[in-house]
């Protein structure tokens, strides 16, 4: 494998560890603040959903990676790795698209369908 395929496919891999991280913020942030607003619940499904992807053996492993151990893995392994958390990045952008449909569906204002008394 040529140096320039294995720094791209690092830099590919950390990019993603690093994108899994912000998706992840972004999730804890609005279940927070939904949390502390008590409004709708799907930020909760989506809390709870990322928790139980971080907890799988293969997030755990995946966070778990540094530089060195991926300089240090056959081709072959680190692009098993890429896969893997590829994977997981894409579960990560299908919760966080989920939040943000949610949200534009239902915007927050004084009209917002999630604060209106149900006994209307």
């Amino acid at each position: 494998m040529e140096i320039g395929e294995l720094e791209e496919q690092i830099e590919k891999f950390a990019r993603l560890q690093k994108e899994i991280h912000i998706l992840k913020q972004y999730v804890y942030q609005q279940w927070e603040k939904d949390k502390n607003e008590q409004l709708s619940q799907f930020p909760t499904i989506a809390y709870i959903d990322t928790n139980k992807l971080e907890h799988t053996k293969e997030y755990q492993k995946l966070k778990s990676l540094s530089v060195k151990t991926l300089k240090s893995m056959t081709a072959c392994e680190r692009k098993k790795e890429i896969i893997q958390i590829q994977k997981v990045h894409q579960a990560m952008q299908t919760i966080v698209h989920a939040v943000i449909e949610t949200i534009n569906k239902y915007p927050v204002s004084d009209g917002d369908l999630r604060k209106r008394n149900v006994n209307m």
